[in-house]
């Protein structure tokens, strides 16, 4: 028989190595975490990270060590515009209307006011490597589109139509839940500004005149630099790229089972085009690589979590992702075709997919043995997995509390995925960058 010392040893090691495992998964893959002065919003751009909160102010962060390059108290601020190029500003439109331009790392270059007239409308459009390009609509049905550079001074101004509308309103990583993203307070804007002319939008050359090709607006997308028309041709729908106001490639994809369009996700290097299907039960969607404009028709369309299924559909630029119950399956969007499988735990209730920035992100519960046998640990409940987008291998995990409530995309944009099986993950108070140990 055992005897009573050599129980307590064993549970003593046994509680030991599983303190050992909830350890491992909260340090591990951890590259760096940094305390954050403002919690909030965040979006990656130029080797940054910029965090905004609309009642605090912003932070940036260097994303190859964690250094804060940049804190910024603004209570006034009520959004953040950011460029690729890393250039940003902020839009205060409450007891002074100002805008505020900054550079990459967070310096402040110039500020000036924004128009006092009755309504409001100051959109900015674009940002380029140290310029932006805004409207400015003082009065209903007149407005201009004004381009700034870096000392501030105006490069060009001309009139400008009230509205310049794209399925997706200018904005590149879109939410994958389909909600009204009107109010997101911070955004990713392309780097060339448009005009629209009688339902047709053409980018502005550095005069500020439209350029070369134009593409019908309705359903269409400006994504960077690049714009890509979304029509159709009767039982095929027709799409082309346009840069620097020249075609750069066209093509087609059946549409024969497939009714209007419903709704466009852009991505940096892939757009996806969901449309409805004429037979009203079910949706599809059509996957566009802008790099030569290759399209692949695909008969399911992206999904956010069906409860009472437990499933749902991703989308990224490098893979969609099929969750059921926990079971996550990776599907080539270029061809259909499956790539992967992963399962998680579906005890606790099925796991959180995210796809984006190259990486798959999956917020599970913390749950097993080891976390049973952690006794007396102030142990996290949530963890975040890094998933590769093309092999399905997992590179990194990390254990936090209570990220149901803090970590998402779109409106919260606080889980994002990088290229490499990398992630940066926001907390209440911390942000964490984790990859491969």
């Amino acid at each position: 028989m055992i005897g009573l010392g050599a129980l307590v040893l064993v549970c003593g090691l046994l509680v030991g190595c599983a303190h050992w495992q909830v350890h491992r998964l909260e340090t591990a893959d951890v590259d760096w975490s940094t305390p954050l002065d403002y919690e909030g919003e965040a979006t990656v751009a130029a080797g940054n990270v910029y965090v905004f909160d609309n009642f605090d102010g912003f932070d940036v962060i260097r994303m190859s060590d964690g250094k804060t390059l940049a804190s910024q108290f603004d209570s006034e601020a009520l959004s953040m515009f950011v460029g690729r190029s890393g250039w940003f500003v902020t839009v205060a439109q409450q007891a002074r209307p100002t805008m505020t331009f900054y550079s990459p790392t967070g310096k402040k270059v110039w500020q000036r006011p924004v128009h006092g007239g009755e309504p409001v409308q100051w959109i900015p459009q674009a940002i380029g490597d140290g310029t932006i390009t805004y409207r400015d609509c003082a009065t209903r049905g007149s407005c201009r589109m004004t381009s700034l550079d870096r000392t501030g001074r105006q490069l060009w101004s001309v009139d400008s139509l009230p509205n310049v509308r794209f399925g997706v309103a200018h904005r590149e990583n879109r939410d994958q839940v389909e909600v009204n993203r009107g109010e997101a307070r911070l955004q990713v804007l392309p780097t060339v500004a448009v005009a629209n002319r009688a339902g047709r939008v053409t980018t502005l050359d550095r005069s500020g005149r439209p350029a070369g090709e134009s593409i019908d607006a309705a359903d269409s997308v400006l994504v960077g630099n690049t714009l890509i028309e979304v029509a159709r041709d009767g039982d095929a729908c027709a799409y082309r790229g346009v840069r620097a106001g020249k075609e750069i490639w066209r093509t087609t994809a059946d549409c024969s089972a497939m009714a209007a369009v419903s709704s466009v996700l852009a991505y940096p290097r892939r757009i996806f085009v969901g449309y409805d299907g004429k037979d009203t039960t079910s949706r599809r969607m059509v996957s566009i690589r802008l790099s030569d404009g290759h399209t692949h028709v695909h008969p399911k369309a992206w999904l956010g979590f069906d409860p009472e299924t437990k499933t749902s559909r991703s989308v990224g630029e490098d893979v969609i992702v099929d969750q059921r119950k926990g079971r996550l399956t990776g599907i080539d969007p270029d061809t259909g075709d499956t790539m992967w499988h992963r399962t998680f735990s579906a005890k606790t209730g099925a796991p959180t997919v995210y796809v984006s920035n190259g990486a798959v992100s999956v917020l599970s519960s913390h749950s097993g043995f080891w976390r049973a046998m952690a006794l007396r640990r102030d142990q996290g409940h949530d963890v975040v997995t890094i998933i590769q987008p093309r092999s399905g291998d997992v590179s990194a995990r990390l254990l936090q509390k209570s990220l149901s409530s803090t970590v998402g995309l779109g409106a919260a944009s606080a889980m994002i995925g990088l290229d490499g099986g990398r992630g940066l993950v926001l907390t209440n108070d911390r942000l964490f960058s984790i990859g491969p140990d």
